[in-house]
C-alpha cells in the first residue's frame, strides 16, 4: 500500500472519484433495466453485448441500438423509458460499496477536496446520489450535461479540478472503467482503478488498481500519512506508474 502511495502527488489536493462502479455496484443494475427493455422489443443479448458500454453515457448506446436497426425505436424515447425503469430499480436495489462512506468522511477531515466525474446525465446522479445519502459529499459534480466531451476525452476531469480550484496533477482520480482511465490520464492526474467491471488486465492504464473503493481510498490517506511524517519538501506532482495491481 505505501509503495503504492509513493507514486501520486504530494501532497494531494483533491480526489475526483467516478461514480457508477465506484461509489456503489449500478452497473448490474444499468444491465438489468437494459435487457428488460430490448426484451419487449425482441433483442436479446448477453453480457458480452453490453460490456464496452460500461462508462459511456446511455445516449451514443441508444443511438447504436437504433442506428445499427437492432431496436425499432426513437433514441429519445428509448433514453426515457431506460431512464424511468433505471430510477426505480436503484430505489429498490442499489447499496454503497463497503467502506465508502467512512473512506469519504476521511479524506473531507484530512482537507481533501472532493468531486464526482460522471458520464451519468444530472436526472440519474441526483436521483442515486439521494437514494444512497450522499448528496451533501461532494461540492463539485461534474456529469454528462456538463461537458461537450464526456469521458475519455479530458474535459470531465479538467472541469472538476477547475471547479476544486486545484491542478489536475496534484488530483487523484478513482476510476472503474478503461474510458474513465484514459480521460483522467488526458487530464494529467493520478489514476487508482477498482476492479468492480473490468479484470486487472483491462485497467492496466491506471497508476495502481485495487480490489475495492476502499482500499483505493486507503492508498490515497497512506499518502497523506507519509507526507505528515516526511520533513517539508518542495511539492511534487503525479508519477505515471504501470498498472501495478493490489
Amino acid at each position: 500500500m505505501h509503495d503504492a502511495a509513493k507514486i501520486l502527488p504530494s501532497p494531494p489536493e483533491a480526489v475526483l472519484l467516478d461514480m457508477d462502479g465506484v461509489l456503489f455496484d449500478s452497473e448490474p443494475i444499468h444491465k438489468i433495466a437494459w435487457r428488460r427493455i430490448l426484451a419487449g422489443y425482441g433483442f436479446e443479448f448477453d453480457d458480452a453485448f453490453l460490456q464496452p458500454w460500461v462508462g459511456v453515457p446511455d445516449h451514443q448506446l441508444a443511438a447504436y441500438l437504433a442506428g445499427h436497426g437492432l431496436v425499432a425505436e426513437d433514441p429519445q424515447r428509448l433514453l426515457e423509458i431506460k431512464r424511468a425503469l433505471y430510477h426505480k430499480l436503484t430505489s429498490e436495489r442499489l447499496r454503497l460499496f463497503d467502506g465508502v462512506p467512512a473512506g469519504l468522511d476521511a479524506l473531507r477531515e484530512r482537507g481533501l477536496g472532493l468531486a464526482l466525474v460522471t458520464a451519468s446525465v444530472r436526472s440519474d446522479v441526483r436521483h442515486v446520489l439521494e437514494v444512497v445519502g450522499l448528496g451533501d459529499y461532494f461540492p463539485v459534480v461534474v456529469t454528462g450535461n456538463d461537458v461537450e466531451r464526456t469521458k475519455p476525452a479530458a474535459d470531465p476531469y479538467l472541469r472538476a479540478a477547475e471547479g476544486l480550484g486545484c491542478r489536475p496533477q496534484r488530483c487523484i482520480v478513482i476510476e472503474d472503467s478503461p474510458n474513465g482511465i484514459a480521460s483522467a490520464r488526458a487530464a494529467g492526474a493520478a489514476v487508482l482503478a477498482v476492479m468492480s467491471s473490468y479484470p486487472a488486465e483491462a485497467l492496466a492504464q491506471a497508476d495502481c488498481v485495487f480490489p475495492s473503493t476502499s482500499l483505493a481510498i486507503e492508498c490515497v490517506l497512506a499518502r497523506l500519512d507519509t507526507d505528515a511524517r516526511e520533513p517539508a519538501r518542495a511539492p511534487t506532482d503525479v508519477s505515471h506508474g504501470g498498472g501495478v495491481s493490489f
